[in-house]
């Protein structure tokens, strides 16, 4: 029986369980895609194919098994040699990127192969980059924009995440002018577009600035006041989604923000953007106040220490009764780095010394808070540029010790990353994350000067040494 015999099989049982059931389905599957692997996935043309994505994609979920012959299967067709990647029309090529990536979850929690696919989204970048910048000739909007979320989705996969990470980045780079006309083109797009397209680029990057494409904030900025604009019409399951990329791409609207936080179920997920995006006293409020709250109760420290730290400027807040007893149920052994500071902060604030300070170590107090557990390799490597002839006593971020002749023993350089920092869609400003400023705050109440320069701006100097003593003895002048 031939692979294209197979496949018809395949797609009948399919179609006839998803109507009247099959407890037995699932191993009718696994043994006809063995077959056909054993075959070698002789597919002469894309019905066949089509017949058996088409099948598979009725299954309730799947197995190991059946996913990784999946990922061989996107390996054959993008092979050289296979007559199938000739025969795709633009209408198809999305079927396909979509059928092979957004796969159900497997049965037994085995993560999903991903070789296969990797070459298949590799060979079919400049056929995908092609029909976008073709427009509507090859690809409508919605379809151009799935085909991305394909690419998009392999940023995350384990062992090959930083190599889709770039080829994404590239794919998006390609089609940005399609992108910018499409966003120039409307008054506004669905949400629905909008939010996929804030996906896309958050998957791909942990920050909004790229050196290599001057449109990426523009673009971003456009997506989200699109997205500010029709706020309330955004299905409250989507409000997380949306800060989440927010955070990750390290833009924010404060009138979409606090929207979407209003009308979000709190989640380990929600608090962890709000930790870089800000959040207000109200705001922190309205999160307490909903029911059935499963957080870790560690998740809440820094978000209510940042809500604290921001609000004290032009108003007095005092925290409620249920702010205190979250505190007190703080297992000391099970703190994070972020609850950590979170308490550091939270001792400052009113209110709050007396059910903090016993979860704190009472000889740190006067000083900087603990450095993280799992320093990075960028801080050796900056920690490691500057001459041993200088006088010693700087701390720089993941509290590594620089040598700089300035005298003083109270200031902190902190070396930032581009995704320690914030563009405020309304002002098109950049500024530090809320955990940073927080941190800044926190220093000078201890008395220390906290300066915070970006990482790969003094990096990318030939004297990173050098520049960095100028801008100090400038900083602290």
């Amino acid at each position: 029986m031939s692979c294209s015999d197979l496949c018809t099989i395949l797609w009948s049982r399919c179609i006839i369980a998803d109507k009247e059931g099959d407890p037995g389905l699932i191993k009718d599957v696994e043994d006809l895609m063995m077959e056909m692997k054993r075959k070698g996935y002789d597919l002469p043309s894309v019905p066949p194919l089509f017949r058996l994505l088409k099948g598979i994609s009725t299954l309730p979920s799947t197995t190991a098994l059946i996913d990784s012959a999946l990922d061989d299967l996107a390996m054959s067709v993008a092979n050289d040699n296979n007559p199938i990647r000739r025969q795709l029309q633009a209408k198809q090529v999305n079927f396909l990127l979509y059928s092979l990536t957004e796969g159900k979850g497997i049965v037994g929690g085995y993560a999903r192969k991903w070789q296969g696919r990797r070459r298949l989204l590799e060979v079919m970048m400049p056929v995908v980059g092609g029909y976008i910048n073709e427009g509507d000739t090859a690809f409508t909007r919605d379809t151009a924009v799935s085909c991305l979320r394909a690419y998009a989705r392999s940023c995350t996969i384990n062992g090959i995440s930083n190599e889709m990470t770039y080829l994404t980045k590239e794919l998006i780079r390609d089609v940005t002018p399609w992108i910018q006309k499409t966003l120039n083109d409307s008054d506004t797009l669905p949400i629905t577009w909008l939010t996929n397209m804030l996906f896309i680029y958050s998957s791909s990057s942990e920050t909004c600035f790229d050196y290599k494409s001057e449109a990426t904030p523009m673009v971003l900025s456009r997506i989200v006041a699109m997205l500010e604009a029709q706020r309330f019409d955004i299905a409250a399951v989507k409000c997380v989604d949306i800060i989440s990329y927010m955070s990750r791409v390290g833009i924010v609207s404060d009138v979409l923000l606090d929207y979407c936080i209003t009308n979000s179920v709190p989640s380990g997920r929600l608090l962890r953007a709000v930790c870089k995006l800000g959040i207000t006293f109200k705001q922190l409020e309205v999160l307490l106040g909903k029911e059935g709250l499963s957080v870790a109760v560690e998740d809440w420290v820094l978000p209510m220490a940042i809500a604290f730290m921001e609000g004290e400027g032009d108003t007095r807040v005092m925290p409620g009764s249920d702010m205190i007893e979250l505190c007190r149920t703080l297992d000391r052994a099970r703190l994070t780095d972020d609850a950590i500071l979170g308490l550091y902060i939270l001792k400052q604030c009113e209110g709050f010394n007396d059910v903090v300070a016993p979860l704190l170590d009472v000889d740190q107090v006067a000083s900087p808070p603990p450095p993280p557990r799992s320093p990075t390799g960028w801080a050796l490597e900056a920690a490691g540029v500057v001459g041993d002839g200088a006088v010693p006593g700087f701390i720089m971020d993941n509290g590594y010790r620089v040598q700089l002749a300035i005298p003083s023993d109270r200031i902190s350089i902190r070396l930032v990353q581009p995704k320690g920092y914030v563009l405020q869609r309304e002002d098109m400003a950049v500024r530090l994350s809320a955990r940073y400023r927080a941190r800044v705050e926190l220093m000078r109440r201890l008395g220390w000067k906290e300066i915070c320069l970006s990482a790969m701006e003094w990096i990318s100097t030939d004297n990173a040494g050098g520049k960095l003593a100028l801008i100090m003895h400038e900083r602290v002048s």
